[in-house]
């Protein structure tokens, strides 16, 4: 991470909190471009539809939109991260056995 930069720390929290709030509102990678036609002024916010979160980041209107399109929500993220964790851990613990993991 940078050091004393404030801003790129404010962009990496506000990602996060993004992400999670993707994951609340039932908004994933599959779904986002219908979801951003709701009605509901959360998500219309949080995918740049309604302007200002964008702005006060020094960023443009759809950041977040951007961000959930590539990564997906927070709970898909973690499930990504644990899948390849796992994968890694059975692939280690095959390579010191030498037997296959189940």
């Amino acid at each position: 991470m940078r050091q004393n930069d404030p801003q790129w720390f404010d962009i990496l929290r506000w990602t996060i909190f993004a992400l999670i709030d993707a994951e609340a509102l039932g908004i994933t990678s599959r779904n986002i471009d219908e979801m951003k036609k709701s009605d509901t002024l959360d998500v219309q916010r949080l995918l740049g539809v309604v302007p200002g979160n964008g702005k006060a980041l020094g960023l443009d209107e759809p950041w977040a939109y951007n961000i959930i399109k590539a990564l997906g929500n927070y709970g898909d993220c973690l499930r990504r991260m644990w899948a390849a964790t796992a994968l890694s851990s059975s692939t280690a613990a095959s390579t010191v056995s030498g037997m296959p993991a189940d």
